[in-house]
């Protein structure tokens, strides 16, 4: 990472730590980012990446995010390189719609990024890779 990204990083995190956090039912503490209120704590989808060797199996990955839902921890952080985190998100995200919508009336929140091979970088291209990851994500924003 650059060091403008550290010191970023840094600025956010001290930011973050003077937050005041509030607890859930669930015991999951959450903090405010940009007016949003959002969990401490982020269930990381790296793992379905499939870089450790193995294929992963969608069932088990889908119920895994369910259990950790249900548990609170609603905040799936992916990208478009963790294989099929993206994917997989919108599986979760259908499958609570088709079993009655949101725990407790919380959306689940899903955060992605876009790793973009070196060239062009026009508005056109942006728009095309953040509509590819919203499609797979099964959500339109």
């Amino acid at each position: 990472a650059s060091m403008a990204t550290l010191g970023y990083a840094s600025q956010l995190r001290q930011r973050l730590s003077r937050k005041r956090s509030a607890r859930c039912a669930a015991g999951v503490e959450h903090t405010s980012v940009s007016g949003m209120t959002v969990p401490r704590m982020v269930v990381g989808m790296w793992q379905v990446s499939g870089a450790h060797g193995y294929q992963v199996d969608a069932r088990k990955a889908v119920s895994a995010m369910r259990d950790h839902y249900r548990s609170g921890l609603y905040c799936f952080d992916m990208a478009d390189h963790y294989g099929p985190a993206e994917d997989l998100y919108g599986i979760f995200q259908t499958g609570l719609q088709a079993d009655g919508g949101e725990l407790g009336g919380q959306k689940p929140l899903g955060f992605t990024k876009w790793v973009p091979p070196p060239g062009e970088m026009s508005r056109r291209v942006v728009q095309e890779n953040v509509d590819i990851s919203l499609q797979r994500m099964k959500t339109d924003k």
